[in-house]
């Protein structure tokens, strides 16, 4: 609001203009005399304009300017009103205070500035004795200045009804020595003793002399000045914020309730309104940061998480530090890799030498991350250096969230070390954790000690020792098997299945049976994905088994209990388990001699997964297309009839032309025999010797004997020649390259 009706100047500053665009906007004067002569208007839209503000800006901004000053009729109210009239005679008062219940009502403004003259005699003296509630009084070192804010603040503080706060701005001052002895340092003694009462009296704010403001209409706020220059101006806001005590603890009660719910919009909605007329609140601004992050928008979080960064005292270390971790996840979502391991040695090497636990346990973490970083840009070397440096700080610590990170490290390097194939030494690493861990009772740390044993376990089966690694599986299930925590629950299931597969594999299938039903079990219960998973695989392998047992129907059974029990599923670890099901089934049904059923199944397959995006489970969807495909083919040589055998070759062609569009590559050999086959049976033999040739190509002798084998099912007379074919392409290429 513009009361410097004799010198407006508020509409000069480009950000405080209309919105609108008008350049002549009524205000402050044209609503004063439409009260005199009508009474208050209805509206204020008419005397109060949403003002341009900036890009930048999160809220908004209203002026009401002191009027049209360049037309006669503004100069002739200068002249005619008196304020003392106005105040005596025409209900001056309660025009201003119904001014102020408007405002409040229509716009629910967080803070009204009143820019005003200090005199007493004009409208200045209605800012600062009726409507603030704070009155920021700038005045300059000379004498004339010290004696007119001095009659200004003595009036305030005897007459003003609502007896405002006063706070003391000395502006513009230039660049002078500041000692007590100074002149400078002898006016802030004066002013400490004449203006006691004022909220700084013992320290004014400052605001030095600007130079370019003597010549231009400028915001230094909204510069982005390198020099600083507008620091003095946001020490004032801070200052006026704490005057008015506005304070975030309603904000954060607000809090509280969304944040348990994780209800991330409404956290957002909270802060940004606390943000606004808070926004140096540490508290606030890392709660939004915090939000927008588990919200998915990285790049507000990251501006939010530089904001409160900028806004950190020396002191809020465990905060800076925190802050530096979520700037690092949010630059891990935004695949800048490099600028994510700089944020976490940024952690560790300002906060590397701490000793509160809160602040390492950020160290550790960064140590973690940046190992875990590093693996990702395929810096294996330089992952584990980081994994040994996390174990050597904090090895010995005996504080929880200190040792977790470092188990999480053992498990990482172990695991590296496998990718770099070196088993014994990641078998080292993991004998090392459970050495270390192995008598915890932190949950924390004994799901990394029965991680270990799983993979321990998972490396001595790839290094061929089968009994070595059900040892391991054994370990594990006699020191967990009787958990709670579904984190060790889940590597219990894994056990059981991982001993499953390897006594399948060792030809024990009896006994493979028997673990795979005491999983099945032991978890009947559960509805968790961790568990599930492992139940849904060992279903799936129960009925493997009972196959290799020459068990085909109870095979089926099992699968069908699968399907009932998973066949809704969405995710695609279990998935991946029904539709390899549903392979097994129709391959278990075409051997008893059930083709119709099989073809049944193998339709249920492909529709449920032939325009998914996962490529495993496309596999098996282009497998149940080969398999419909080759029954059509086999059942078209069982007819007479040409012509019909000739429609089901061509229906047989087209199925294995769809499955090639999305086969994985170990198919594909298989397929394209399949397709030269049927290509071959419909007379396009030039064709059928080009994909003949590619499927031996890849195939190698097991496609040539098997082509050679489906050749001799329901044999047709031109089977014969295709058999011919099939040697001279083999005996053509075979002396091109070895096969094996």
């Amino acid at each position: 609001m513009d009361f410097d009706l004799e010198a407006p100047g508020l509409l000069h500053f480009q950000p405080f203009q209309p919105k609108s665009g008008d350049k002549r906007p009524a205000g402050f004067s044209e609503y004063i005399a439409l009260c005199l002569e009508q009474g208050p208007p209805s509206e204020l839209n008419a005397f109060i304009h949403e003002c341009c503000g900036k890009e930048t800006d999160q809220g908004k901004t209203w002026i009401m300017p002191a009027g049209r000053d360049r037309e006669p009729g503004y100069l002739a109210f200068l002249n005619t009103t008196t304020w003392a009239d106005f105040y005596n005679q025409q209900d001056g008062y309660k025009i201003l205070e119904n001014l102020r219940g408007h405002i409040i009502a229509e716009y629910e403004p967080d803070y009204v500035f009143i820019d005003a003259r200090t005199g007493l005699s004009e409208v200045g003296g209605i800012a600062t004795h009726q409507l603030a509630d704070i009155v920021v009084l700038v005045f300059n070192l000379n004498e004339q200045n010290l004696v007119g804010a001095k009659r200004v603040f003595d009036s305030i503080c005897s007459h003003a009804p609502l007896k405002p706060e006063l706070i003391l701005v000395a502006s513009p001052i230039p660049v002078m020595p500041v000692d007590k002895a100074t002149p400078f340092g002898k006016k802030m003694q004066r002013i400490k003793r004449d203006f006691n009462k004022a909220y700084n009296a013992k320290k004014p704010v400052v605001i030095p002399y600007h130079p370019l403001l003597a010549y231009e209409d400028r915001l230094l706020v909204d510069d982005g000045d390198l020099f600083s220059s507008d620091a003095p101006y946001r020490r004032l806001t801070e200052l006026i914020q704490k005057v008015a005590q506005v304070d975030e603890a309603p904000y954060l009660q607000q809090l509280i309730t969304p944040l348990q719910k994780s209800d991330w919009k409404q956290v957002i909605d909270i802060a940004q309104k606390g943000v606004i007329k808070h926004p140096t609140s540490l508290n606030l601004l890392n709660h939004l940061s915090r939000a927008y992050f588990f919200s998915g928008d990285y790049e507000k979080a990251l501006m939010f998480i530089n904001q409160t960064l900028l806004n950190a005292k020396a002191t809020d270390n465990v905060i800076k530090a925190r802050l530096l971790m979520l700037k690092g996840s949010c630059l891990e979502q935004l695949e800048k890799t490099s600028e994510q391991i700089a944020a976490y040695d940024e952690v560790i090497q300002c906060f590397g030498q701490a000793n509160e636990v809160d602040i390492l346990e950020q160290v550790a973490k960064a140590l973690f991350n940046k190992g875990f970083a590093l693996g990702k840009m395929q810096q294996l070397e330089a992952e584990i250096a980081v994994y040994d440096e996390l174990v050597q700080r904090f090895g010995q610590a005996q504080e929880i969230v200190l040792l977790e990170p470092v188990a999480k490290a053992l498990i990482n390097k172990g695991a590296v070390l496998g990718k770099m194939q070196q088993p014994e030494a990641e078998i080292a690493v993991y004998s090392k954790l459970l050495q270390h861990f192995g008598q915890a009772h932190e949950i924390e740390l004994l799901e990394r000690v029965a991680k270990a044993l799983i993979n321990k376990g998972v490396v001595l089966e790839q290094m061929q020792q089968p009994e070595a690694a059900i040892a391991v599986y054994d370990e594990l299930l006699q020191r967990f098997g009787q958990a709670h925590e579904i984190a060790i629950l889940e590597q219990v299931a894994k056990a059981l299945y991982n001993k499953g597969v390897v006594l399948g594999q060792m030809q024990q299938l009896g006994a493979a049976l028997a673990v795979y039903d005491e999983l099945l079990q032991r978890f009947s219960q559960a509805h968790e994905i961790a568990i599930l998973e492992p139940i849904a695989k060992a279903l799936y392998n129960k009925g493997v088994v009972l196959g290799q047992m020459q068990q085909p129907e109870a095979a089926i059974t099992v699968y069908d209990e699968l399907l009932q029990r998973f066949g809704q599923a969405h995710e695609i670890a279990i998935l991946e388990s029904v539709a390899k099901t549903l392979y097994n089934k129709g391959v278990t049904l075409t051997q008893i001699q059930q083709p119709e059923a099989a073809s049944a199944v193998y339709n249920d397959l492909i529709k449920r997964f032939s325009t998914t995006n996962d490529p495993m489970l496309q596999q098996y969807a282009c497998l149940g297309l080969n398999s419909i495909g080759f029954a059509l083919l086999i059942e078209a040589k069982k007819h007479a009839n040409s012509q019909q055998r000739l429609s089901l070759f061509e229906q047989s062609l087209e199925h294995f032309e769809q499955a090639l569009h999305s086969a994985a590559i170990d198919d594909q050999a298989t397929i394209l025999g399949n397709q030269a086959y049927a290509l071959f049976l419909l007379h396009r033999k030039d064709e059928c010797r080009a994909v003949l040739q590619a499927a031996l190509k890849q195939g190698g002798q097991a496609l040539y004997d098997e082509e050679k084998a489906d050749s001799q099912l329901n044999e047709l007379p031109e089977d014969t020649e295709f058999r011919a074919l099939l040697d001279e392409v083999w005996q053509s290429l075979s002396a091109q390259q070895d096969f094996t």
